[in-house]
């Protein structure tokens, strides 16, 4: 079943969070959650995590960060082609380097056209 979050749940989320870390060091869900009373650590963990940590943040990607994530895929492909020795999975691996390229050719291209539109 599942029960929406209300403000006032979301501010005790918060404050029984910041009270876990200050005394043990961690956030421990499970203790949190009988705190919370109608719900449990699964839910509690997945709300802060997905909403109310301050800490991450959940405005759109900077060009920056795109760049970075695109470069990591494209980093694990030829890593994990490379440790697959199977040859039906590296033809799929080898498309996945590909298509990581023509994804960053791609947003290259899209970002110099946005600057010249400037």
């Amino acid at each position: 079943m599942v029960l929406r979050w209300t403000r006032p749940e979301d501010d005790a989320l918060i404050v029984l969070v910041k009270k876990s870390c200050r005394k043990f060091g961690k956030k421990q869900w499970i203790k949190i959650a009988r705190q919370m009373g109608k719900k449990d650590a699964e839910q509690c963990e997945r709300r802060w995590k997905e909403l109310l940590n301050s800490r991450v943040k959940k405005m759109g990607w900077s060009n920056k960060e795109d760049e970075q994530e695109l470069r990591r895929l494209v980093k694990f492909a030829k890593t994990h082609a490379k440790e697959k020795k199977i040859a039906k999975r590296q033809a799929r691996q080898i498309k996945l380097i590909q298509a990581c390229r023509r994804l960053i050719k791609l947003v290259r291209e899209q970002r110099a056209n946005n600057k010249n539109e400037r």
